[in-house]
């Protein structure tokens, strides 16, 4: 039983990381084409800015779930982050390719939704992940602080304090 915890613990050490990045790829490039067809399928609003919502929102699912793909906590808020930050410069990018001078300042604070709507759900994760986040310098004071009291309390018992 303990050949086969290694074995596993032995290839999801091996994959992990090619997880990670592949998972983010993917996020990425779905949110990408996703983006640029639904503008210009010219769907509604509440569409071309929920898909990229819900994209990011099932990557972090993944993360979650999946502890394969799991990765510290900074770094799952960050690729969130990053991830809403390149939808919104994806949706950036296509609002100034499809203006033209004669576009409607309406459509044109419709394009900006989706980058609003991406940072904001990005930055709001990536705090939470901060938040989560285990302060490594802390928990070695804590520890530090718990061994120095086991110390004192078992000088106290020990014989020769006893007898000096």
């Amino acid at each position: 039983m303990l050949i086969k915890g290694t074995q596993r613990h032995n290839l999801t050490a091996r994959i992990g990381p090619f997880t990670d990045q592949g998972c983010f790829l993917v996020a990425f490039f779905t949110g990408v084409i996703s983006i640029l067809s639904l503008k210009y399928l010219a769907a509604p609003q509440l569409v071309v800015t929920g898909v990229p919502v819900l994209i990011m929102l099932s990557y972090l699912a993944l993360m979650l779930v999946f502890r394969r793909m799991r990765v510290d906590d900074d770094q799952a808020g960050d690729n969130l982050y990053y991830l809403g930050f390149l939808f919104t410069l994806t949706s950036l990018g296509c609002a100034l390719f499809q203006y033209n001078g004669s576009s409607s300042k309406e459509s044109i604070i419709q394009n900006f939704g989706i980058a609003l709507a991406t940072t904001i759900v990005g930055l709001i994760c990536r705090v939470i992940f901060g938040q989560m986040r285990h302060d490594p310098v802390e928990t070695e004071r804590e520890v530090r602080m718990e061994l120095r009291s086991e110390e004192h309390t078992s000088e106290l018992q020990s014989p020769m304090y006893l007898v000096c």
